[in-house]
């Protein structure tokens, strides 16, 4: 078979969960043609391998002002690349005449811009719906941002949607009135690896993976519900001289600085960058890691605890319980006490880590890469009969 990925999500994220999924399933297939419609990217993951090669563009964040950290760079940045879109425009223009020659198999679109719809003729079209959170939580969005709308025409049009639990298929069945034999659904795997003897740390890391820390890991926006955290946690970290909160992901906000000087525990909060060594290490070193979020299309920061062998307290909320089982404590997400209370025991209770570890590693084997691609190639496969 031959595969066409397009350039959306390669031209949004240098690193990210999307990016990094199509990435996975397509560096894990020996057994087709994989075509990407790509000139240029910053795509990480992507430039990591030697199976695919693209021009990186010089332009890239990475080196936009790389020895100054101000706030709002991101923003200059995204405004500067509205001006020069050159690389984006290149991608677009290469995914359309790679639509329009037709010569491939399967599409395979990489996030909602329905832009392809009018080149892509008969062929069959598969489309990965990740999580349904425009639709169920659009009150943390703009109420301009058509990204819902968007999706659900490709989703009416597509040959098959693929999804990632069970529980985001339900969602698209209730939302969207699309047949249940229409949705396919592929769990994640994890990337994380726990080969990690020949990296050479930073001093500033070794001295955070030194602390007695609780681990946040990945973004913080609205229904990632991290400041309800934060307050849940503060008496924990005010009253145990020993004990801090690590986060990954991007800089702290204002806001954020400003709500841990007003519960006085802005000297508790640790954030480092932190690349796929690093953030095994900080699972692994961490007390537990805690998973807040209201709503999750799978929750790859699991499977990630569950390698670095890493215990994992979640909202019981969404997928959470489908993807975890019982490898994890869980907290109604709306009760503080709740959560202070697992974060108490798992602070205190040796033999509670060590199960919670244990039955991790024992729920991780239900999940890999190789495993989703080898279900994703059927998928592909029985759209095209073969």
């Amino acid at each position: 078979m031959k595969i066409l990925y397009d350039y959306q999500m390669f031209n949004n994220q240098q690193i990210g969960g999307i990016s990094r999924y199509f990435y996975e399933i397509a560096n894990n297939n020996n057994l087709d043609e994989i075509i990407f419609g790509l000139k240029y990217t910053n795509n990480l993951y992507l430039q990591q391998s030697s199976k695919f090669s693209f021009i990186s563009d010089p332009n890239s964040y990475k080196n936009f002002y790389p020895n100054l950290g101000f706030r709002g760079k991101h923003k200059l940045y995204n405004l500067r690349n509205k001006i020069f879109k050159k690389n984006v425009f290149d991608n677009k223009k290469m995914s359309i005449n790679l639509l329009e020659k037709g010569d491939f198999d399967i599409f395979h679109s990489t996030y909602y811009d329905p832009y392809f719809l009018e080149y892509i003729g008969n062929k069959p079209h598969v489309m990965t719906i990740h999580d349904m959170i425009y639709e169920k939580l659009p009150e943390f969005y703009k109420f301009n941002d058509k990204t819902a709308y968007n999706k659900r025409i490709i989703a009416e049009k597509a040959s098959h949607i693929i999804t990632i639990s069970e529980y985001t298929k339900k969602d698209i069945m209730d939302l969207y009135d699309i047949p249940e034999e229409k949705i396919s659904v592929v769990y994640h795997g994890s990337s994380l690896k726990s080969d990690i003897k020949s990296v050479n740390y930073s001093e500033d890391f070794k001295e955070i993976i030194r602390k007695k820390y609780i681990l946040f890991t990945g973004t913080r926006f609205g229904y990632k519900n991290f400041n309800f955290f934060v307050r849940a946690i503060s008496n924990l970290l005010k009253n145990d001289n020993d004990l801090y909160l690590v986060c990954t992901g991007s800089s702290f906000t204002s806001e954020e600085k400003d709500l841990f000087f007003e519960l006085q525990i802005n000297n508790k909060i640790l954030h480092h960058f932190a690349n796929d060594s690093e953030l095994y290490t900080l699972y692994n070193k961490a007390q537990f890691f805690v998973f807040p979020s209201y709503y999750e299309g799978f929750g790859i920061p699991i499977l990630e605890a569950f390698e670095a062998e890493c215990p994992v307290i979640l909202a019981n909320a969404s997928c959470f319980p489908e993807i975890a089982g019982d490898a994890a404590l869980y907290f109604n997400p709306k009760s503080k006490s709740e959560l202070e209370y697992c974060c108490k025991e798992l602070l205190n209770n040796t033999s509670l880590r060590s199960e919670l570890i244990k039955k991790g590693n024992e729920r991780k084997q239900f999940f890999s890469w190789k495993k989703a691609t080898n279900e994703i190639r059927e998928i592909y496969k029985k759209n095209l009969k073969i």
